[in-house]
């Protein structure tokens, strides 16, 4: 029996009297193994890169389906090395007969192919990159910025879509004056601007100077557009002969080690399958990166946690792989080489708080999406430690410990304390939880803060002794794990025995973890307690001013530093974000306009006679804003909320309304990944409602998206512990934190909408404490300078319909 998810099918068949298959065969698992970068697994998808478009669950149009994809799948695996299907073959056991069957007969078709196929020539490879032009560089540096940039110039003729834009430009000549010259400089330049080219073209210009360049940016999809796109594009269209080397976190490589290990190891049908999957994959690969893996579930993602390379101790003494055979080391030797780089914020400041281990040493660093620095410093130079993870890490010690130990190695003292520390993980994360006070007794959910007065009171010092002893076990595990490394050295246990000292320098990170949080809190640290949904509790710190971190990382070392976002100014103003990097006043800041013409394009609504944001109405008349403003709009609505509960009230209001009007009421709590979310949007007559991750990083471009509205102004949550400890630091925290926070938030937001110079649409922001109060104009200015309308709250709908129409 052959399926799509056969197991669902077979359901109904045996329900209609068809007997059990004995031998059922998965195209979907199949697919997830033999096509592990394939971007869904769905039938449906599948079937529209095989050129046979099936409609949805219509069970002759998928029969046909599956069969086309099973015989892809086929020729996808019998085009595998013999060496990989037999690897495959070990592993199918868990997964069942049909599955080995399947394999063996593709192995068999391969053995017969090797012996009938013809002698193949191998053909010159098409697209390679042209020779550099001789002199280039040096033309590159002789040329102006403006002249690069002007019409008729490099650019012009390198692209065919070009168009000059005299704030790029601007931007432009201020980013090249301080990379020759010196200097930090923070430029806000908004959407349209063309912001990566204004910092590539001075970039490639400091390379040609002999200038070493390392580029950061927040999210892999725009490392990915500057490694992959832009920067051979403008190095083709220029003639320069460019070497771009891209560097990710650990996290993000494959550890031929520790994936060997957990290949040995896979017992149940999950293990098998990620154990295959990546298999095929590293037939492939040339860069183990796992961005070219779709990872399914969170089991495919804990998988990948013990097979990647996240071990920072690692060196060609203890792995034989580190020279030629790691990825990550391959990453790492060709940025060294590379005169620009291009990472991301997270690996640039683990880099600094580990010295240095995988970045090479620069000279000049720009930062773009440069609004999420603050955060991820926060992250990076803070701790989060979990019953669940210390667990984990004993027992891999246990484990590691009896593989690597020589066969006259007695393991059992450290079995012994690697069981004792389990039972004091227990202690500690009970005595943990008790602290947490009932929601009721406190103005967060889920969160307390460790501060001085709890860290003097009784119940306190019974979760105090308790990681104390805690403390102690995980120091036996170290003692006994360093005296069995010391008395084991056949070559044959060289691969456990990094291993074990990989999982003992895991212990010593999170014994340090709990020593800080708990018994030596550092100075200016924040530290909380937290309860995830399932109850678990979590010790947590971060910093309580990330801007001296940000500025050792990026700036204060080097010869230049370029700070860049599309949200950097409140109300005009740099002084908020300049703290924020820990340059104080030895930056300087440029702001420049965007390229749209938002007093044509955008329109915000101030609605007149809506409640108070916290009266007990104010979720009604928001959910009748939407469905007054939707139903114009045939859908094309972005609702943004600041809560979850919210945003479930407001989805519950709008379900008989959306029924009858036809339109798809999407909620981010109802399910469903953003990715989701996001493509059943884009497919049409859709309201979609959203927290914090739909606030940035959408592109609705075009006449997907015709209005955003916000419901609350973005405050930051008084109560949380980082927000209770920053707030510390101002004289007027609201004013000075809690406002600047919750405008680029809003500006953010705002940014959602327009998104090319052909788009139209209204922003409505329903919070009336922008009129009637006084922080409210800071708010107001800190927005692109756009058309304006006060409407009554019933006359909203009207009045965007109007706007868009116009347009």
């Amino acid at each position: 029996m052959v399926g799509h998810n056969v197991a669902f099918d077979l359901g109904f068949l045996e329900a209609q009297g068809l007997p059990p298959s004995a031998v059922r065969l998965d195209t979907a698992e199949l697919a997830s193994i033999l096509l592990p970068g394939a971007p869904s697994y769905a039938l449906q998808r599948l079937a529209e890169e095989l050129r046979s478009p099936t409609r949805a669950h219509r069970a002759l149009d998928d029969a046909e389906a599956a069969a086309l994809l099973l015989s892809r799948l086929f020729r996808e695996a019998s085009s595998l090395s013999p060496s990989t299907l037999e690897g495959l073959s070990q592993l199918a056991e868990p997964l069942g007969e049909a599955v080995a069957w399947f394999l063996r007969e593709a192995l068999v078709f391969r053995a017969r192919m090797a012996f009938t196929a013809p002698a193949v020539n191998e053909a010159p490879v098409d697209g390679a990159p042209a020779a550099a032009a001789p002199g280039a560089a040096q033309a590159l540096t002789r040329e102006s910025i403006r002249g690069l940039f002007a019409t008729g110039g490099a650019l012009d003729a390198a692209f065919a879509s070009y168009e000059e834009r005299a704030e790029q430009i601007e931007m432009a000549e201020a980013v090249d004056g301080v990379m020759r010259d010196g200097g930090a400089l923070v430029v806000e330049a908004g959407t349209g601007t063309g912001k990566s080219l204004a910092y590539l073209i001075p970039a490639l210009r400091a390379v040609a100077r002999g200038k070493r360049v390392l580029v950061s940016t927040h999210t892999t999809t725009l490392q990915d557009q500057l490694a992959g796109a832009d920067l051979p594009r403008l190095a083709g269209a220029l003639g320069l002969d460019l070497e771009v080397a891209v560097l990710k976190g650990r996290s993000n490589y494959l550890c031929p080690r520790r994936w060997h290990l957990f290949r040995l190891s896979a017992e149940d049908a999950d293990e098998a399958r990620f154990a295959m999957k990546t298999l095929v994959w590293r037939e492939h690969t040339t860069t183990g990166d796992r961005a070219e893996l779709n990872l399914l579930g969170s089991g495919e993602q804990l998988a990948w946690a013990r097979v990647c390379a996240e071990d920072e101790t690692c060196t060609a003494r203890r792995c034989a792989m580190v020279r030629g055979g790691c990825y990550l080391d391959r990453a790492r030797d060709a940025a060294a080489r590379a005169p620009l780089v291009v990472a991301n914020h997270a690996l640039v400041l683990s880099d600094a708080r580990s010295r240095n281990r995988l970045l090479p040493d620069v000279d000049i660093v720009v930062a773009d999406e440069a609004h999420h620095l603050d955060e991820v410093a926060s992250h990076v130079f803070g701790v989060r430690v979990t019953a669940a993870e210390i667990r984990r890490a004993v027992q891999r010690s246990s484990q590691s410990a009896s593989a690597a130990a020589a066969v006259d190695v007695d393991v059992s003292p450290l079995r012994d304390a690697a069981q004792t520390t389990l039972l004091s993980i227990e202690e500690t994360f009970l005595a943990l939880g008790r602290l947490m006070r009932d929601p009721s007794e406190r103005g967060y959910e889920d969160q307390r803060r460790i501060t001085p007065a709890l860290r003097g009171s009784d119940e306190w010092l019974a979760a105090e002794v308790a990681a104390e002893r805690l403390r102690e076990g995980l120091a036996a595990v170290q003692r006994e794990g360093i005296s069995i490394l010391g008395v084991s050295h056949e070559p044959s246990l060289a691969d456990a025995g990094a291993e074990l000292e990989s999982a003992l320098a895991e212990l010593r990170g999170l014994d340090a973890a709990v020593n800080r949080v708990v018994h030596l809190p550092p100075r200016g640290e924040i530290c909380w307690l937290s309860l995830d949904q399932t109850g678990a509790v979590a010790l947590q710190s971060a910093p309580a001013h990330a801007g001296a971190y940000i500025d050792r990382a990026l700036a204060r070392e080097r010869h230049a530093a370029i700070f860049t976002s599309a949200t950097l100014a409140v109300a005009g103003s740099f002084g908020f974000v300049l703290d924020r990097f820990g340059l104080g006043d030895r930056a300087a800041t440029l702001r420049v306009g965007s390229g749209f013409d938002y007093r044509r394009q955008a329109l915000l609504v101030l609605p007149t006679g809506l409640v108070d944001p916290y009266d007990a109405t104010f979720v009604d008349q928001t959910a009748a804003v939407v469905a007054d403003v939707a139903t114009r709009l045939d859908g094309r609505t972005l609702v943004l909320f600041t809560s979850h509960s919210m945003l479930r009230a407001v989805h519950s209001r709008l379900g008989e309304w959306a029924e009858a009007q036809r339109l798809a009421l999407l909620a981010q709590s109802s399910g469903g990944s953003r990715r989701q979310l996001l493509e059943q949007f884009v497919a049409g007559r859709a309201v979609l409602l959203g927290t914090s991750t739909f606030w940035e990083g959408i592109d609705l471009a075009g006449d997907v998206l015709r209005c955003v509205i916000v419901a609350k102004l973005p405050f930051p949550v008084p109560d949380d512990p980082v927000v209770a400890g920053r707030s510390e630091r101002y004289e007027d925290p609201f004013r000075e934190y809690h406002v600047p926070v919750a405008a680029l938030r809003l500006r953010q937001g705002f940014g959602r909408l327009i998104r090319t110079r052909e788009d139209r649409g209204a922003v409505v922001l329903l919070d009336r404490r922008l009129s009637s109060r006084t922080y409210g104009e800071t708010f107001l200015s800190s927005l692109p300078d756009c058309a304006v309308a006060h409407p009554d709250r019933e006359a909203v709908g009207a009045t965007v319909a109007a706007w868009c129409e116009a347009g």
